[in-house]
């Protein structure tokens, strides 16, 4: 079924997850996602989403900033 959906890019780094950090067995993935409609960033072409590495944590932050034009 086509949602006429899409995944917003990160702009940072492109993973919100990992486990293993400065190991042999470093595993990062993309877990957590924002999704909007297809003709979304057409009414909000200036929105950005962030994700902010916290070390004492396995998963990111992700932020969605969308400013006023």
């Amino acid at each position: 079924m086509d949602c006429k959906s899409r995944d917003l890019p990160l702009i940072r780094y492109p993973y919100t997850w990992g486990k293993g950090c400065g190991t042999k067995i470093w595993v990062h993935e993309r877990l957590d996602r924002a999704i909007c409609m297809d003709n979304w960033p057409s009414y909000f072409d200036n929105a950005e989403l962030y994700n902010f590495t916290c070390f004492s944590f396995d998963y990111d932050l992700i932020l969605l900033v969308v400013r006023k034009q």
